[in-house]
């Protein structure tokens, strides 16, 4: 059986007495992160290079499942937040309040980046986002995100911005509806956690 218990400096996880001791998963201190970032592919650019999300944004495109964005369409993903890696939780829900915890706790820079931009492109965003976030510049701010810019950093133009604007807000609408569709988490969650190792 392990044991995850929160601590001031991040979760503490233990071992029973009776797993091996040549078993992977040994006492450690999980610290929080300073960074998370969010991957959404949408080749249409409706999804920036990069933005900053709130807490409350994160969870909820975590929650809802948001993969990727097509013409005039999102793809959620069903498992995305159910899938064995998260066997632990028994309900997305109590997944999203989990990561609700661990962002507060953190104070962790959120962002989303666009995965459809090029290699190169990404690179440059993601090394924007881990070494210079200091020269990232706010934007256009909404209800997913706050788009940001930064010099030396790729923004796919949209040549009619009215075109945009209605992109995005039917972004925006599909990622509630897809909100108002999901069953609410459990009341009581738990802040220590036992997983079955023998299920993990």
């Amino acid at each position: 059986m392990t044991t995850l218990k929160k601590t001031k400096n991040g979760y503490v996880v233990t071992r029973a007495n009776d797993v091996a001791q040549n078993d992977p998963l040994l006492p450690n201190v999980v610290h929080h992160p300073s960074r998370v970032v969010f991957a959404v592919n949408d080749p249409n650019f409706v999804v920036p290079n990069v933005a900053q999300l709130s807490v409350d944004q994160l969870v909820n495109l975590f929650n809802t499942g948001l993969k990727s964005v097509n013409k005039k369409d999102a793809v959620f993903s069903e498992s995305f937040t159910s899938s064995d890696n998260f066997s632990a939780f028994e309900h997305a829900g109590v997944q999203a309040k989990r990561l609700r915890e661990l962002l507060e706790a953190s104070k962790a820079e959120l962002y989303v980046v666009n995965t459809a931009y090029d290699g190169k492109d990404l690179d440059n965003v993601l090394n924007v986002v881990n070494n210079d976030s200091g020269k990232l510049k706010v934007g256009n701010k909404g209800k997913l995100w706050t788009e940001l810019e930064a010099e030396g950093l790729n923004k796919h133009a949209w040549k009619n911005e009215e075109k945009r604007v209605s992109a995005v807000k039917n972004l925006e609408d599909l990622v509630s509806k897809k909100a108002a569709t999901l069953e609410p988490a459990p009341e009581e969650v738990i802040s220590e956690t036992e997983i079955d190792t023998k299920q993990a």
